[in-house]
């Protein structure tokens, strides 16, 4: 009975928790969703998308470019990533999703990234115009 009184008593007090949380990534403030399934990583201490982040990374770091382009950023861990690695770098990120690039745009103005990451709020494609453009409810965020 104990246990069952100590769950919902959790289950309770985690839903209260506030809906935008923050967290220490690479050495930058990360805000993210509670529920966000791709931050579950980071709490295991893992660099999220390690293998793809060092391959942009070791692509990056061949050439003289200092530009790199995160199309589809979500919350911006691939930046971060890349940052974490080559601090001198411009990013121009994008992302759509309403919710993803306002978490992004929190992560950039806390960390004062304003100068190195350019978040542009909408979608890339092969053609120029208008689309539908599909997206999960905010509650639903991954």
């Amino acid at each position: 009975m104990l246990e069952r009184v100590s769950q919902l008593l959790f289950s309770t007090a985690s839903k209260l928790r506030p809906f935008v949380r923050r967290r220490r990534y690479r050495g930058f403030i990360t805000y993210y969703s509670r529920g966000t399934a791709l931050i579950n990583m980071i709490r295991a201490n893992k660099i999220y998308e390690e293998k793809i982040s060092n391959a942009i990374i070791s692509s990056i770091n061949g050439t003289c470019s200092r530009f790199f382009l995160d199309v589809g950023a979500n919350i911006g861990l691939i930046t971060l990533n890349v940052l974490a690695e080559i601090p001198d770098i411009q990013v121009f990120a994008f992302e759509a999703g309403p919710h993803q690039s306002s978490l992004f745009e929190q992560t950039i103005k806390k960390n004062g990234l304003e100068n190195k990451v350019h978040l542009y709020k909408f979608a890339l494609g092969s053609l120029t115009g208008n689309a539908s453009f599909v997206i999960h409810s905010t509650q639903n965020a991954c």
